[in-house]
């Protein structure tokens, strides 16, 4: 009224069923608009709408992966005895994931280690990730079982966020004894490399993922590693592909941890190995852990 306009069309602006807005067309001058008019600005309404979503699109999808790449460890930790390496992998031109990994160490002298994956992507995806991953830190600095951890975890993503769920194994390696204990909530089993180049894949009684409607319960299962072990945790990303057998993928991910090779090096070629001649339809996280020291009487 304020600016003339006498008569008004509105056309809703709709994808996929969710109301962005409306556009609206006026005249200064009384018009009796005809179905033609409509036809043609629900037209012109259509794809205003289909550009507006895309562009907020865009903007999530940036959001959640400078959110994921924020609450990634900048820097691991590199004690004595130990030698670690990380990489991450974001699948080109899709939504950003929840895969996620962390080390760190505990007030006690265990050093901690943790990889997860949240079920789902985008924005909400990478924020339930960076709850968890705080979380764990969290409640690893009050508990020394890893099984006691993701039980704590479980209970709070279910009070928090009930309708999500997401893979994690989480575990301590014992500088003295040279144990790794750890706990898995569905998640992929982690690799031992023997100082000899032996592969073992630690199936352990793993529970359901966390926020997965179960009594399971979760426990703990103990590795003993030796000097030049390594444990490598990693996101279902790196092995499952569309169309390829689990078990090939598993046989050469084996096979190629099977190479002498240092954490820095072993990320690389392997990730590289497995990623090259496919399309990425998920992220891929990978977490390598080599003890160089002996124990007190090793």
């Amino acid at each position: 009224r304020q600016k003339g306009v006498r008569s008004l069309l509105g056309i809703p602006l709709v994808v996929q069923g969710d109301t962005l807005g409306v556009l609206h067309v006026g005249t200064l001058h009384y018009r009796h608009f005809t179905p033609e008019d409509e036809a043609l600005l629900q037209l012109v309404g259509d794809r205003v709408a289909l550009a507006i979503n895309a562009g907020l699109y865009e903007r999530e999808k940036a959001i959640a992966r400078t959110l994921q790449r924020s609450l990634l460890p900048e820097q691991l930790p590199s004690p004595p005895g130990f030698r670690l390496a990380a990489r991450y992998l974001a699948a080109p031109g899709g939504d950003v994931g929840g895969d996620w990994y962390d080390a760190f160490f505990l007030p006690q002298g265990p050093l901690a280690v943790a990889i997860g994956d949240v079920i789902g992507r985008g924005l909400g995806a990478a924020s339930v990730m960076g709850k968890l991953r705080n979380a764990l830190r969290a409640y690893a600095l009050e508990l020394s079982s890893p099984s006691e951890v993701l039980q704590r975890m479980n209970r709070l993503l279910q009070h928090l966020d009930p309708e999500d769920m997401a893979t994690v194994l989480y575990g301590t390696i014992d500088p003295a004894n040279l144990t790794f204990r750890f706990s898995s909530a569905g998640h992929m089993a982690p690799i031992i490399r023997d100082p000899d180049g032996t592969v073992r894949f630690r199936n352990a009684e793993g529970a359901p993922p966390l926020g997965a409607p179960s009594g399971w319960p979760f426990a703990d299962d103990v590795v003993q590693l030796r000097p030049g072990s390594s444990v490598m945790l990693y996101t279902d990303g790196l092995v499952e592909r569309r169309g390829i057998s689990l078990d090939d993928r598993f046989q050469w991910l084996s096979e190629l941890c099977r190479s002498d090779l240092d954490p820095e090096q072993r990320c690389l070629s392997i990730v590289d190995e497995l990623t090259a001649d496919v399309d990425l339809h998920d992220d891929v996280a990978f977490l390598v852990i080599e003890v160089t020291q002996p124990g007190p009487n090793g």
